[in-house]
């Protein structure tokens, strides 16, 4: 799917809504837009994306000559993906909230049948056989094991029945209440499954520009991520996160930041704790000090 316009770029303008939502397709490819938000959600929203997505000069921002303070809350939200994500030359400037936020996709675990087979809530959930599964100790916020699916069947109660190809141990389980993100959610305790082929096979990020005032630049909770030849400014958070999350889970494996360039930013780098096996160092400037991207260790 190519969304393009020739000669000039596609002109969006919304209030209160994100400018693109793309749910189920593959191989999808969006050039030449520009997104003048001014609203209170994100610029796009992609979720269950599979093949390659990718953002080719897509621009969030204010209109030329425009006094508005901000663009929109946030940048893009992307759940779901399977396949490769790339972003070229793009510009998030004025975001409010994470300029780009790839979201892994958790569910609790209702009920534990036997030592291999799992009983999870089905909405929003995406389990195919051959999937790689982490299963997390909720109340401690840390991976617990992970097995491989070999059958995923759905009843019509909303439920999921997953079998797994090695034993797995659970220690609370139950419907839970609450939302996502909320703070009964958040603290019930309740194992939960993460989906890690959900988080995209490869994401690549280069030549692009993001500004965030509130928040981080990138919130990475993706695999074999690279990001190069990027400019960020004025994050008050760290510019790139790629770390596991007490609310948005899973491990960043194989990933590099080279060539990039820090601008007033609140902090710079990754921690310690990051799994990422593979770091390019960079210098970056933050303020009179100069700051260096840290090598991460597993």
């Amino acid at each position: 799917m190519d969304v393009r316009e020739r000669p000039g770029p596609t002109q969006l303008a919304a209030l209160c809504r994100g400018s693109t939502i793309l749910s189920g397709l593959r191989d999808t490819t969006l050039e030449d837009i520009n997104y003048w938000g001014g609203g209170a959600n994100a610029g796009f929203y992609i979720r269950g994306l599979e093949g390659t997505t990718t953002f080719r000069r897509f621009v969030i921002g204010v209109p030329p000559g425009s006094t508005r303070l901000y663009s929109c809350a946030g940048g893009g939200q992307i759940s779901g993906l399977r396949g490769k994500l790339l972003l070229d030359q793009c510009d998030f400037s004025r975001i409010d909230d994470d300029g780009i936020d790839i979201l892994s996709n958790y569910t609790r675990i209702i009920e534990q049948r036997d030592r291999r087979t799992l009983v999870v809530q089905a909405k929003n959930s995406d389990y195919r056989e051959g999937d790689r599964l982490e299963l997390w100790d909720w109340q401690h916020k840390k991976k617990r094991s992970d097995a491989i699916i070999t059958t995923a069947t759905r009843n019509a109660d909303a439920t999921l029945v997953i079998g797994l190809d090695r034993d797995v141990m659970t220690e609370r389980v139950g419907t839970g209440v609450g939302m996502n993100f909320s703070r009964e959610s958040m603290t019930d305790g309740i194992d939960r499954l993460i989906n890690v082929a959900t988080v995209g096979q490869e994401t690549i990020i280069r030549d692009s520009r993001f500004q965030v005032f509130r928040a981080k630049c990138l919130n990475l909770k993706a695999a074999n991520c690279t990001i190069e030849r990027c400019t960020f400014s004025n994050s008050f958070q760290p510019a790139i996160s790629a770390a596991p999350e007490w609310y948005l889970l899973t491990a960043v494996e194989n990933g590099g930041a080279g060539r990039s360039k820090m601008v007033a930013l609140g902090s710079v780098g990754l921690p310690d704790s990051v799994g990422v096996s593979r770091l390019v160092r960079s210098p970056c400037q933050s303020g009179r000090r100069r700051r260096r991207l840290a090598s991460c260790r597993r």
